[in-house]
């Protein structure tokens, strides 16, 4: 009952899909990519990389205007983590790279380590994943389950699966269709 990866999945939501797309497009945000996740009606769309405000404004105005094109498709669009108690949990994930001219300051060192400056970079961001969390995150219902006093469960893709977790909280776009 997992259409995890599957065209019946995308097919089933391609018109709205397709919307999302040409829209995203037509912004200039060069979308590229639209698979099916994990759980029924969540989808995740990918979009080229821009400079880092451009990147955060580019995610707000996503998160605010996916509703009206889900809403004429007859469906739902929802960045809550675990909207469903019963269903896998969504995230967000982002790539993140650091350029001097055309040289990634991230690559790989000659010895093969992680470079220094990528270890903490690392290290800011776990220690700022509260913060972040208040803006990636900011309502009670970004991490909870409708319906369920226990909203972490391990391996749920929940924002917080682990007790206590300082790790950063993730989103991913989900797609709730009426269609069942």
């Amino acid at each position: 009952d997992k259409p995890c990866y599957d065209f019946k999945g995308m097919s089933m939501a391609s018109a709205y899909l397709r919307e999302m797309m040409a829209h995203l497009n037509r912004l200039g945000w060069g979308a590229y990519q639209c698979d099916h996740e994990d759980a029924n009606g969540q989808y995740e769309i990918n979009f080229m990389h821009a400079e880092a405000l451009a990147s955060a404004d580019a995610l707000m105005l996503f998160k605010q205007a996916a509703h009206a094109p889900a809403e004429r498709h007859g469906s739902v669009f929802s960045m809550m983590p675990k909207p469903f108690a019963n269903q896998p949990g969504s995230g967000m994930h982002f790539h993140v790279s650091l350029w001097e001219g055309d040289r990634g300051l991230f690559d790989d060192s000659p010895d093969g380590d992680m470079p220094t400056l990528l270890r903490h970079f690392i290290g800011g961001v776990l220690a700022h994943s509260a913060a972040l969390c208040a803006i990636a995150a900011p309502t009670v219902r970004s991490s909870s389950a409708p319906n369920s006093r226990m909203n972490i469960r391990p391996g749920s893709g929940s924002a917080n699966s682990e007790k206590n977790s300082t790790r950063p909280r993730s989103m991913k776009p989900s797609i709730t269709s009426s269609v069942s």
